[in-house]
């Protein structure tokens, strides 16, 4: 009896089709295919192939998810070169990263068509350096998040542009001097806007001198006027550190009608708090994170 000729050559790759080998690694996380790439070139190729239809976020390891819901690479800051190879490889894939410099904005505008949501950590961005803007590049982009940034406002301006995000997040940036102060805000198209978050650290600030005070305030007609009355669709609020005048918030949001979800720290009145909820039909999730009420 003859003994069956053995190919020690051959995979498993060599025995499984693309049907088989996709419904298969459909349960592997996008990272540990990642970790893998390298084992072949029969594997690199399958890896990158099956990776083309999957949507990627690249994000830091020590943040929380960009956008939920998908198989997610997470890259740690001291990988980030390998980040720069993987946006090469699979830039029409990833709908959301992180970047630390001009020159990988740049690489990200290049490669990411399909970019959703882009956050810019500890940039140094000046007027007039942005090559990119929202009207000309990153055409589907809908959320924008400044993490630490040196920026001023006229550059949050230009970057944005005339494009109405549905999430905007900045958290403790500067413009050299100061805090960011906030002017951009009245020349953001926020008509579009779900998600709005502002953080910063104000304790070396005068009371009268708070960094982004967004109760900008318009006496000509007799009525008081808010940057938050340009956002009729805001769902999630969030204002930690010198954003608005404690005697305003209230009135401010109650003219939030569809507001789900709002974390402050101010110190407000039991009134205060009763205008918002009654005035806040949609309201769920209520943070006060400085609860000495008066």
């Amino acid at each position: 009896m003859l003994e069956a000729e053995v190919n020690n050559d051959r995979t498993i790759l060599d025995y499984l089709n693309e049907d088989c080998w996709r419904a298969v690694l459909q349960y592997v996380p996008a990272q540990d295919l990642i970790r893998t790439e390298r084992a072949s070139r029969a594997w690199q190729c399958m890896v990158l192939t099956y990776l083309q239809g999957v949507r990627i976020i690249i994000e830091r390891e020590d943040k929380d998810k960009i956008l939920q819901n998908y198989n997610t690479c997470s890259l740690k800051p001291s990988r980030y070169k390998s980040f720069i190879n993987w946006t090469n490889k699979l830039g029409p894939s990833v709908v959301a990263t992180y970047c630390h410099n001009l020159r990988n904005l740049e690489i990200i505008n290049e490669k990411c068509p399909n970019l959703e949501s882009l956050q810019l950590s500890r940039i140094k961005i000046e007027a007039g350096q942005l090559q990119h803007n929202l009207n000309d590049n990153f055409k589907v982009l809908r959320e924008v998040s400044f993490q630490g940034c040196f920026i001023q406002d006229i550059a949050v301006t230009e970057f944005i542009a005339d494009r109405a995000l549905e999430k905007l997040e900045i958290r403790n940036c500067t413009n050299g001097l100061n805090k960011l102060n906030g002017p951009f805000f009245d020349s953001l198209n926020l008509s579009n806007l779900k998600s709005l978050i502002l953080e910063c650290n104000c304790e070396s600030f005068e009371d009268d001198k708070l960094p982004f005070t967004i109760d900008q305030r318009s006496y000509g007609d007799g009525e008081l006027k808010s940057v938050l009355s340009k956002m009729p669709k805001l769902e999630w609020l969030e204002l930690h550190g010198g954003y608005m005048h404690d005697e305003y918030v209230s009135e401010h949001l109650s003219r939030l009608p569809r507001l789900r979800h709002l974390s402050v720290t101010y110190q407000l009145e039991h009134r205060h708090v009763e205008v918002i909820t009654r005035s806040c039909p949609e309201l769920r999730s209520l943070e006060l994170l400085d609860c000495r009420c008066e």
